[in-house]
């Protein structure tokens, strides 16, 4: 190739201006093997970087209390350090097994509900909670990272508890429709008010014929037909295994009250607060811990490797 050759000025100028053009003037002068081996690691760097990037949000991931202490620089925890975390971990041990004794007696008061949808004989008013229940059905303590607060297990037993707080309040007013319709010892029951009514209608005549008689027992029956009507309505919502009151009964769950729940999610809290962290981060703070305590936390261990390499 010639030492010197004459170009076009203006045209050489643009070239060298924009960078791919100055790329590629320099890899004219470079050997295929030297470019094939700048590709080669070129895709390590990116798949280095990658990895790194992937350790250090496993790490931002981890749920650890405020309060908590990294390792010392030998990699350990000193005696006071231990013991704290050893205490932590205990104690959320034991929170776990309450919490999944809880989960699974929810799940086999209300077998027969689940049973029931599975077999197709769906009770109106059921798939509110069929649905939490089949997500609760689901669920573990200790899930993988980056779950979202919505699909947490504190969130679906605080589902849980609003659901069985509303079907108590719907039970009670059940209750209270039923008073109002047969209660004999209330005065603002529509059979009391029946009765009134009746006791009136007497006391207009005490002739047994004529118009004024006749028009009082034509009353007298369409009196009956409301009665009739009462007794139907009544025992439409409580008098039968179908009945309003029945249905509402079947979906309560029996052996555990709004007590309970409101015990078990009042302690979640505590624990959480506790630990100076939000309630739904309360199982992945316990797993961090545990990992912390075994000495399981692979991104910690690799990541100084990692941005070696990188």
């Amino acid at each position: 190739a010639p030492l010197f050759t004459r170009v076009d000025v203006g045209i050489a100028s643009a070239a060298l201006g924009r960078p791919a053009s100055r790329l590629a003037m320099i890899d004219m002068g470079v050997s295929d093997e030297v470019k094939l081996r700048c590709r080669k690691i070129r895709e390590e760097y990116k798949e280095a970087r990658r990895y790194t990037r992937q350790l250090k949000r496993d790490l931002e991931s981890r749920v650890l209390p405020p309060l908590f202490e990294i390792r010392d620089s030998g990699g350990g925890f000193d005696e006071e350090q231990l013991e704290l975390l050893e205490h932590w971990i205990d104690e959320l041990d034991e929170f776990e097994t309450r919490i999944m004794h809880f989960c699974g007696m929810i799940l086999t008061q209300y077998n027969e509900l689940l049973s029931d949808e599975y077999s197709g004989n769906t009770i109106p008013g059921r798939s509110t909670l069929t649905s939490i229940l089949e997500k609760l059905k689901q669920k573990l303590w200790i899930e993988k990272r980056g779950i979202s607060d919505d699909s947490s297990l504190f969130s679906i037993l605080l589902e849980l508890r609003e659901e069985v707080k509303s079907v108590e309040a719907q039970l009670v007013a059940a209750q209270g429709a039923y008073d109002r319709l047969t209660s004999p010892s209330s005065p603002d029951s529509v059979v009391v008010a029946l009765e009134n009514v009746r006791n009136l209608l007497y006391d207009i005549t005490r002739d047994d014929s004529g118009p004024l008689f006749d028009k009082v027992e034509e009353t007298h029956e369409l009196l009956n037909a409301v009665e009739t009507s009462l007794n139907k309505c009544a025992r439409s919502i409580d008098g039968s295994s179908d009945s309003l009151i029945s249905v509402l009964e079947k979906v309560m769950c029996s052996g555990i009250s709004m007590e309970m729940i409101d015990g078990i999610i009042a302690d979640w809290n505590s624990l959480a607060r506790k630990h100076g962290i939000s309630p739904y981060s309360l199982p992945n703070c316990h797993a961090s811990l545990r990992d912390e305590l075994d000495g399981n936390v692979e991104a910690l261990n690799k990541f100084p490797e990692a941005e070696n390499a990188e």
